[in-house]
């Protein structure tokens, strides 16, 4: 049975390949994994590996929209595929020599000591030097260095909130362009989706047109409660 470390040194560059092919093909068949990626693994189907017949069993399971829009997405692809190869990946015994690590331990390691991090891009280097420390005391140093590798390779925040570590927002103060790409993605475009789905009154508006109307709503209000507050 493969190391955490060695199924995903496998699985990883596959997997980018995978996220390009619905990235650049949104039109492509949702519903298996393609040929082209099983024989990048060496495969001729998915139950040749129980990895890999487990990804698919998971990516069908979901609800098509959202099927296609992970795989299209290479950091949450990545943490998605990352977390299941955990699950199948060889116990690591611990480096006295003693008794065996077990997934138990690492997800138990994890949640106890991934919170450490305050999700700052800055403190980063400091955090996977005391985790991989504390990680390697207990024979986990090959789940850690996987987990550290799918976090430096791509979204870090994304990386951790798969294994249901919540982390802080990287600070954006001073940044007006990653404000308004957060205020778009934890506001406008949640709205846009309720509008869209509880009100045929918007049913004539394409999604830019909704967000632009939204925003310019929100900018309103905001205006008109500081001009409020400033009066006071």
């Amino acid at each position: 049975m493969a190391s955490l470390d060695e199924l995903w040194a496998w699985l990883y560059e596959p997997l980018r390949e995978l996220a390009n092919h619905y990235r650049d093909d949104p039109d492509a068949d949702a519903d298996a994994l393609p040929a082209s990626f099983l024989e990048r693994l060496g495969l001729g189907s998915v139950t040749d590996h129980p990895l890999v017949e487990d990804l698919s069993r998971q990516l069908t399971g979901l609800a098509a929209d959202e099927r296609r829009a992970l795989l299209a997405d290479e950091d949450r692809l990545s943490a998605f595929a990352y977390e299941i190869a955990g699950h199948h990946a060889a116990a690591e015994p611990e480096s006295d020599g003693g008794t065996t690590a077990t997934d138990e331990d690492w997800f138990a390691f994890l949640a106890e000591n991934g919170p450490h991090w305050d999700g700052q891009e800055e403190s980063w280097a400091q955090f996977r030097e005391w985790f991989a420390y504390h990680a390697q005391e207990r024979g986990l140093d090959a789940s850690a260095d996987g987990f550290l590798a799918a976090a430096e390779s791509g979204d870090k925040h994304a990386v951790f909130a798969a294994y249901g570590i919540a982390v802080p927002a990287p600070a954006a103060v001073g940044d007006p362009t990653a404000l308004a790409t957060q205020l778009t993605t934890d506001v406008i475009t949640p709205l846009v989706a309720q509008l869209r789905a509880e009100s045929p009154l918007f049913a004539d508006l394409d999604d830019e047109q909704l967000r632009a109307m939204v925003g310019e709503s929100l900018a309103h209000e905001i205006g008109r409660r500081a001009g409020a507050g400033q009066g006071r």
